[in-house]
């Protein structure tokens, strides 16, 4: 009688140790989500003329950057200010990229004209604290044309204020570590690049 008593306190007690790690684990899963799907914050402090970076859904995966004023682009490569700062965690950085449509029909100047010029790609590391920036290539010709006061008109390669100019991606950055080996394991690939795979 004594031993099937101790059996059926057994046989409880395996009940209850299986439901008290059943309510831990799904506890433990719930919390795993909630600190996965919680959104990172990102502290951006505004200067100037400068324009909150906007993602048009929720589901984007870049933030629109806004230009801050009214720019003149000189011929070649400049760096243009964007009017914000930006305070990244500690294991992210910001991809600064042109916007698709930019990319396949140019910058649009204040007169409504595309030209030939894009923003061209960057990283703000976690511990920059200064105005972000972008660089813009610009390949349209030097305006030479006189208007009726005697001046170059630049309308042409002129920017309005709070143009979309470029994208912003907030990517996570993993640790690494660099080791100096003799010899790198085998792969399938090896050492073919630049257009080894083919075009078709």
């Amino acid at each position: 009688m004594e031993l099937n008593n101790i059996g059926l306190f057994i046989v409880i007690g395996l009940f209850v140790a299986l439901f008290l790690f059943f309510n831990f684990m799904v506890a433990k899963l719930d919390w795993w989500q909630v600190e996965h799907d919680a959104p990172v914050d990102i502290r951006i402090v505004l200067r100037e003329g400068g324009v909150m970076p906007l993602k048009a859904h929720d589901d984007d995966a870049c933030y629109d950057l806004y230009l801050p004023s009214e720019t003149v682009l000189k011929h070649g490569r400049q760096q243009i200010p964007l009017g914000f700062c930006i305070q990244l965690p500690q294991g992210y950085c910001a991809y600064i990229r042109s916007r698709s449509g930019n990319m396949s029909k140019g910058l649009e100047n204040v007169n409504g004209e595309r030209i030939d010029a894009e923003v061209k790609t960057g990283i703000v590391d976690a511990g920059y604290r200064g105005v972000v920036g972008c660089i813009v290539d610009n390949h349209h010709p030097t305006p030479s044309r006189i208007d009726e006061n005697g001046k170059v008109d630049k309308s042409s390669v002129t920017l309005a204020k709070g143009y979309k100019i470029g994208q912003m991606a907030i990517l996570p950055v993993p640790k690494t570590k660099l080791i100096l080996v003799d010899k790198l394991d085998e792969s399938e690939r090896g050492d073919g690049g630049f257009g080894s795979t083919g075009t078709k």
